[in-house]
């Protein structure tokens, strides 16, 4: 099997390879047999150090630094276990085999540093990934098979009742009861990268507008904690679209996002992290004020208000009502995805409110509050951008929904900048009407003022 798998990938490495060769130093073929080795990628034990995160971070939050809502329950603590793990410990040089309805049930963690740090070019690193986990995976799907027809050897079994043993499961002793657990185990096989390095930069990218978002959700009277959704969203990527053309930090669906916003081809607020920072608390407003509740309001935010409304008027009166949504009310939207979002959702929150003893490396910088202003005058951002960038180093980043700098924009446009502008051509928007209006309709502020050129 370890013959057959290295010649496979090598083969399929070898046609990632660009003309000129890129490895320097060790020869590819030793580097690929070193890769494929059990020796370099086998299963790593993470239960240890699991163990004594979770009781100092998760558990008991020993510093009481998150609001009494997110407390985790038993019913959602595996799931935040595993996200914890896959968010703290773990860079995207790893990848987790595991169980997607169980993620207690860790079947091998395979390690790809030496394949990161080597001199192939991207293209055959990301092809022999693909083809170490492939066949990881189709060798794990094999021993569950074989459990299943009663082929027992201690040497298939292994793994198996290993990633059992360690999720505290046993193979029930009924053939019939065990044969339908073995193959549930061989649907919900799903594989999952490291996110730690991941979230260190998504951390990075956020000091520029930290100070700003966390006064906004002070004055939307919101939990501190929902600044863990654009990291889950997005890693707090401004830029970011998903498959679905979900956009920006936040990923806004167009639909959604039309509701808040200005969205235009060359304008698009959702690409603004402040202005898309506005029109999410809007939304969390709202959900909380129909839901009643933040674990619902949270989830609402990813699978929408409308689905978990309808089953919440059954159950309001509820304790844990989420649990409880997804115990007794399954939905079909519900997939992995959305039934894991809540339990990222936590486990990004205990990260990020303990960073200081999670992420030890990140330097903390203190950028200034931003202002939002509307401009009463036509702009070009091209020139405006270029006279402020010596008050406001950053005036690009924090204007992405400017798509072309080099085009007129009209009377009514969102700025965003540490500078104090010109109030006879821009308007700066004060706290009170930040949550009383919508980014899109920012522009009746300004209509009873004028633009002067003087």
């Amino acid at each position: 099997m370890k013959k057959t798998l290295f010649f496979i990938i090598l083969i399929h490495a070898l046609k990632s390879f660009p003309i000129v060769p890129v490895t320097k130093g060790k020869d590819d073929i030793q580097l690929l047999e070193s890769l494929t080795s059990q020796q370099q990628i086998t299963y790593k034990n993470l239960s240890l150090s699991f163990q004594e995160s979770l009781k100092k971070y998760l558990l008991d939050d020993p510093e009481q630094r998150l609001s009494p809502f997110f407390k985790i329950n038993n019913y959602f603590l595996p799931s935040v276990r595993f996200w914890f793990k896959i968010y703290s410990e773990h860079s995207k040089d790893f990848i987790i085999i595991h169980d997607k309805n169980n993620l207690n049930i860790i079947y091998d963690a395979v390690n790809f540093q030496e394949l990161t740090n080597s001199n192939l070019n991207r293209y055959t690193k990301v092809n022999l990934q693909t083809d170490i986990v492939r066949e990881r995976l189709k060798n794990i799907r094999s021993s569950i098979k074989q459990l299943i027809n009663n082929k027992n050897s201690p040497k298939i079994d292994n793994i198996i009742i290993n990633a059992l043993n360690r999720a505290e499961l046993t193979l029930p002793k009924n053939q019939i009861k065990r044969n339908l657990f073995l193959e549930s185990l061989l649907t919900n096989l799903r594989s999952q990268t490291g996110q730690k390095d991941v979230v260190i930069g998504a951390m990075r990218k956020y000091q520029l507008y930290q100070k700003t978002v966390e006064k906004l959700i002070t004055l939307f009277q919101l939990p501190k904690e929902v600044i863990s959704i654009p990291f889950v969203e997005s890693s707090f990527n401004t830029g970011a679209e998903s498959k679905a053309s979900a956009v920006g930090a936040w990923q806004f669906v167009k639909r959604t996002g039309k509701k808040f916003m200005t969205i235009r081809k060359d304008y698009d607020q959702r690409i603004n992290p402040i202005i898309s920072t506005l029109s999410a608390l809007h939304l969390l407003k709202q959900n909380f004020s129909v839901l009643k509740d933040w674990p619902l309001s949270i989830t609402a935010y990813n699978s929408g208000t409308k689905n978990l409304f309808k089953i919440y008027k059954h159950f309001k009166n509820k304790e844990n009502k989420l649990q409880f949504y997804f115990e007794n009310h399954p939905h079909p939207n519900i997939a992995f995805a959305s039934k894991n979002y809540y339990a990222e959702f936590l486990a990004m929150t205990y990260a990020l409110n303990y960073s200081d003893m999670i992420f030890k490396d990140i330097e903390q910088s203190n950028y200034p509050d931003l202002k939002i202003y509307i401009s009463l005058c036509n702009i070009w951002p091209a020139k405006l951008f270029k006279g402020l960038k010596t008050s406001d180093p950053n005036i690009f980043k924090t204007n992405t929904h400017f798509k072309n700098h080099k085009k007129k924009y009209p009377r009514g446009s969102i700025l965003i900048s540490t500078s104090d502008l010109n109030p006879k051509k821009f308007y700066k928007i004060e706290s009170q009407y930040l949550t009383t209006y919508y980014p899109k309709n920012f522009f009746k502020l300004i209509k009873n003022h004028n633009c002067s050129n003087k």
